[in-house]
């Protein structure tokens, strides 16, 4: 049994200097991320995920969407429009994800891990540098300092780690918090392998791979308390 690190155990890093996430930077991102998801599914993934996405934002919103909205590029352009309206509206695509992974593979985790890997290569391109002796302080730094550059970091950032290599981070308030609740409750975070789904520590393991060089995974140990807790490991 994991035994959780107590909150006072973790080093938190510096606040985000800007209320997290830019939108734009956020929206972008998970576009093309999904395109990536597109190319192992095929259109229809895209056709589907835009649907379940307009049906997530029309019931926090209370209002109709628009007919037309076709691909995710049209997608992106509407629910960038309304995010002074709704704030929170890239939610209705991280939904989406959720619910369209569901369908196409029975339980979140294959394609999302598709998508992680995509977002990650967009954003460290030119990055290939592999450590044999990891610096676990160094690693945190570099992927806290990484989702700054693109604004979608989370407003705070802690972590800790075992005498077994293991690196405990945490969320203190994560700005996916509601609508990851929202998916939960909907029994659509079961990653395949059991435990559940997380798009920030799918991409932080994406990311210490492309640094390291080895095979990351994680386990979410507690969750929506609002904090978030993972476990995060080499394979």
């Amino acid at each position: 049994m994991v035994t959780v690190p107590k909150i006072s155990d973790f080093k938190m890093f510096e606040p985000s200097p800007f209320e997290p996430p830019d939108i734009v930077s956020f929206v972008g991102l998970a576009i093309s991320a999904l395109k990536e998801e597109e190319k192992t599914y095929g259109p229809v993934f895209s056709t589907k995920l835009v649907k379940y996405a307009l049906e997530y934002e029309s019931q926090q919103t209370g209002e109709e969407t628009p007919n037309g909205i076709q691909n995710l590029d049209q997608l992106a352009e509407y629910l960038m429009s309304k995010s002074a309206q709704h704030p929170k509206a890239y939610h209705s695509i991280v939904y989406a994800q959720f619910k369209t992974e569901n369908e196409f593979q029975g339980q979140t985790g294959a394609g999302t891990r598709v998508g992680a890997i995509g977002l990650s290569r967009s954003v460290m391109k030119g990055s290939g540098r592999r450590e044999i002796n990891i610096n676990f302080d160094d690693l945190l730094t570099k992927y806290r300092e990484m989702t700054i550059s693109i604004k979608v970091c989370t407003r705070d950032l802690g972590y800790t780690q075992d005498e077994d290599g293991n690196v405990f981070v945490l969320w203190p308030n994560c700005y996916l918090n509601s609508v990851c609740k929202y998916a939960f409750d909907s029994g659509l975070l079961i990653r395949p392998k059991g435990g559940t789904q997380c798009g920030h520590a799918s991409v932080m393991c994406q990311f210490f791979k492309l640094i390291t060089g080895y095979e990351w995974d994680y386990e979410i140990l507690e969750s929506h308390k609002p904090h978030c807790i993972a476990k995060s490991y080499i394979l």
